[in-house]
């Protein structure tokens, strides 16, 4: 089976012509049509071609991904109807296996309207038998609860705590954690599951949107 490559619809553009199953969102309007129009008349591209090229995680860890989409509108703790707590983990080579996936401990109940923010630790669920040695990347659901105050931003937040006046949220852990020195480096991307809008959003330290996707296409395409 070869790589395919998407845009941010989750539109299939063309394959990488690689045995590789591989998969790919392409950001860039006029790559995209280079590829769709190369995949139209029988030919492949080679990822290593496609600068906008942003390549999604494994057909596994996606899956388990999806799982976390699950929890996350499932009662949990406080959270007792769903929908209003953040699920998450981490996913990278682990001391006992590649491609592995830790799930994080279930974050605690927010209201929209009440609480400053909802959260979730990533890296809670490691333990000293269960960790990894290598983070490719982590991620974590933003809620899908809505009451009377609305809803929760569904993209990686970046904001001023009026609690501390700290700069806080999704953005800037990111750029703590991409810095090889800090207490845990990410190597890879991070990724919000928005459970709200049904978009996932790919970001890093450098970039709160790298790329974004449909999420039940995220969490099904290439997954048997």
């Amino acid at each position: 089976m070869f790589g395919d490559f998407y845009d941010e619809r989750g539109k299939k553009l063309g394959a990488d012509g690689n045995d590789d199953v591989r998969l790919y969102v392409d950001t860039n309007r006029q790559e995209a049509k280079s590829i769709s129009a190369t995949n139209k008349s029988g030919g492949t591209t080679q990822a290593s071609s496609v600068f906008s090229a942003v390549e999604l995680p494994s057909a596994k860890v996606r899956k388990e991904m999806g799982k976390a989409v699950t929890r996350s509108n499932q009662p949990s703790g406080d959270d007792t109807k769903g929908g209003f707590h953040e699920e998450g983990g981490i996913f990278g080579t682990g001391n006992k296996r590649s491609d592995q996936v830790i799930y994080a401990k279930p974050g605690g109940l927010a209201i929209p309207g009440v609480d400053e923010f909802a959260s979730v630790d990533p890296f809670s669920g490691e333990t000293s038998d269960n960790y990894l040695n290598e983070v490719d990347g982590t991620f974590h659901t933003h809620p899908s609860g809505r009451n009377s105050a609305g809803g929760f931003d569904q993209y990686p937040s970046d904001f001023i705590s009026r609690t501390t006046g700290e700069r806080m949220g999704d953005i800037p852990t990111a750029i703590s954690q991409s810095n090889p020195n800090g207490v845990r480096y990410v190597k890879g991307n991070h990724y919000v599951l928005g459970t709200g809008n049904d978009r996932v959003t790919i970001y890093n330290g450098s970039n709160p949107r790298v790329a974004t996707f449909p999420l039940r296409k995220f969490i099904s395409i290439g997954i048997k």
